[in-house]
């Protein structure tokens, strides 16, 4: 039973020390979020530079950078395309011809990454105070003199050098200052020495990589002294600092960043960048990688232009609007295309020629929109025209056919508007059940006897008090007809027991 425990005791300690060792944790199966993230900033990027949504080349493009990617991965992974990494595939595509200065690999962490090129094309080297310590007897060995690490290191520089003599090798950092002051009382002190009292030996420095508060003690000042014009002399201060920690603890040895393959880089990443996002700078480099060595030579796809490539401040609105498909340190080198795949994808949501709308997400699924949002490509549109088919597309004599329905139309509202002459004073005579309506004519006057053709007609049936005396006499004949027809049945009825 103790041999079974101190069996198993073992086993897990050494793999609490693999996994401690294991650097850079990255993801063993295939998550597309670096495959998308290139698709959708690709397409945002040829909206941006004009070319219209429609154009055959969008969809010929993304196939293209398809066809690059898959090449460079079968090259880098022994026919296994999944075998692959994107900083494999990157290098392999001739990233260092768009991308020839370190930049930040991933947010929150002082991490840089600098392609190779040359003699180091497909090679990699990091930097930056976040990559931890590295081995102290890859340090080059302490000089002999002041002097000589002033040369070692350069003006307004600074150094680690490996220092084995008295029997206690350790690691030793300096700063050097070169100042020039005219007289005695005016010296420039370049950032960050500006707090640096030049009369004393001892100051205390904030280092700005990794804001850890230094000792500087000056070791050694080297004048030179010329006269100008004037009798000022300006006195040139090459100076060697030596910087300790205020404790006395050891300084450590900084990383020592080489030229590596990708595949190695792994185990010198720390293992908390996993889960940072990779910076904009990053993805625009590697968008301008994919999308200049699809373009070569090749007619059917988009132009890409050195004069205009993709800048970091276009891919960083699609970061921000898509924090959840942001690719991360991890994911950057994870496989690039699923289990047994013989293509990298290159997923074409967003904007599809082809008449494809576009992914507008999946609620049931919490995934996003592919477009239409903050940072992502406009959405396609899919317009059904077969109802056009066999129909010519002259437009002649559109406008008078559209002139003629506008008449049409005019004329029915002008005629529903206008005034009918129906009026309740108009029906109500009508009602008169057997009562004709009560007319009115014009009276003739013949005046000749009076005047010799003094003769008219005058006609009052328009005058409004004519016309209500008119209704009211109709309306009392037809009231006393009625009232005439019911006194008459009335008078007609036999009188209760008169009947035989």
């Amino acid at each position: 039973m103790r041999f079974r425990s101190l069996v198993v005791w073992v086993l897990a300690l050494f793999m609490v020390s693999e996994s401690a060792l294991a650097g850079l944790a990255v993801p063993s199966t295939y998550n597309a979020k670096v495959n998308t993230a290139i698709s959708q900033n690709l397409q945002t990027s040829f909206i941006k530079r004009g070319f219209a949504a429609n154009d055959p080349r969008y969809g010929a493009t993304l196939d293209a950078v398809s066809n690059v990617a898959t090449t460079a991965a079968m090259a880098v992974g022994g026919g296994v395309v999944a075998g692959a990494t994107w900083p494999a595939i990157l290098a392999g595509v001739g990233i260092s011809a768009v991308a020839s200065v370190a930049v930040p690999w991933v947010m929150n962490k002082a991490i840089n990454w600098l392609w190779g090129s040359g003699t180091n094309d497909g090679k990699v080297q990091l930097s930056g105070a976040d990559m931890g310590t590295g081995d102290p007897t890859k340090l080059p060995g302490m000089p002999a003199t002041y002097p000589l690490v002033f040369t070692a290191i350069g003006p307004n520089g600074s150094g680690f050098f490996y220092d084995t003599s008295g029997g206690q090798p350790k690691v030793r950092m300096f700063r050097t200052l070169e100042l020039q002051c005219v007289g005695m009382s005016s010296c420039g002190v370049p950032a960050p020495y500006s707090n640096l009292n030049l009369n004393e030996d001892f100051a205390t420095i904030w280092d700005s990589q990794t804001t850890h508060r230094f000792w500087a003690r000056r070791q050694n000042v080297l004048l030179s002294s010329v006269k100008g014009a004037g009798g000022n002399y300006t006195n040139t201060y090459d100076q060697v600092w030596e910087l300790t920690t205020p404790t006395t603890n050891p300084i450590t040895a900084p990383y020592q960043g080489t030229y590596k393959s990708p595949a190695d880089l792994v185990n010198d990443l720390p293992a908390d960048a996993a889960n940072q996002p990779v910076t904009a700078q990053m993805m625009a480099d590697a968008l301008n990688a994919l999308w200049k060595k699809a373009a070569e030579n090749n007619p059917n796809v988009l132009p890409w232009s050195a004069a205009d490539p993709i800048k970091a401040g276009e891919v960083q609105p699609w970061l921000d609007a898509n924090p959840n498909g942001v690719p991360k340190g991890g994911d950057w080198f994870s496989p690039v295309s699923p289990a047994g795949g013989t293509a990298v994808p290159i997923p074409k949501t967003g904007i599809d020629p082809g008449g494809n709308p576009g992914n507008g997400g999946d609620p049931s699924t919490g995934t996003g929109p592919t477009c239409g949002g903050t940072g992502q490509p406009r959405c396609g549109v899919d317009v059904d025209d077969s109802g056009f088919d066999g129909k010519s597309a002259d437009a002649s004599g559109l406008s008078t056919q559209l002139d003629k329905l506008d008449a049409n139309y005019q004329a029915r509202v002008d005629a529903n508007q206008g005034d009918h002459g129906v009026s309740w004073r108009d029906m109500l005579p009508d009602l008169r059940f057997g009562m004709p309506k009560v007319g009115c004519q014009a009276i003739p006057l013949d005046l000749t006897a009076v005047s010799s053709g003094l003769r008219f007609n005058l006609d009052i049936c328009d005058n409004p008090l004519i016309v209500l005396i008119k209704q009211i006499e109709a309306w009392a004949l037809y009231v006393f007809t009625a009232f005439y027809i019911w006194r008459r049945f009335r008078s007609s009825e036999v009188p209760a027991g008169a009947e035989q």
